[in-house]
């Protein structure tokens, strides 16, 4: 189930995910790094917002996994935001507050514009494969193409 959405705009190419303590991790090129309370996700960066939806239970099967590990949550909150601290969401989501589990997917590793974050799922995470020569996101409106 979908419980919160938030456009995040930020001047460098990440966007954290996490406690809502500041951020020790250190961020490299790689398409995801992450410390034991906060994940940086590599963005499209100053080109235009990146969409981060939350889900709890259940999420999209669209786009690889770039995160799957523990969380340490503290206060039921999970914060999104930029790097300098400029721009954030804080949602208290979780049920117990400590360490949870979070799976992290995004459309482009790398350079990512739609971000979705999973928590309370299940052990088993699966991916749909995307149809050969379309990009799994969004449905185009078919009226567009007229």
């Amino acid at each position: 189930m979908l419980v919160g959405a938030v456009d995040i705009y930020t001047n460098h190419a990440v966007v954290v995910l996490g406690a809502t303590a500041f951020p020790e991790v250190e961020h490299d090129d790689s398409a995801a790094t992450a410390d034991d309370r906060h994940v940086v996700v590599r963005t499209r960066g100053q080109a235009a917002p990146t969409r981060v939806s939350i889900w709890s239970r259940d999420m999209p099967y669209l786009g690889p996994v770039v995160f799957d590990g523990e969380l340490d949550l503290m206060d039921h909150t999970l914060w999104v935001g930029d790097i300098e601290r400029l721009t954030s969401y804080t949602t208290k989501v979780l049920d117990s507050p400590g360490v949870q589990r979070v799976v992290v997917r995004v459309d482009d590793p790398g350079h990512a514009s739609l971000i979705h974050v999973g928590l309370d799922l299940d052990t088993e995470v699966t991916t749909l494969r995307p149809v050969p020569g379309h990009r799994p996101g969004p449905r185009s409106d078919p009226m567009s193409d007229q």
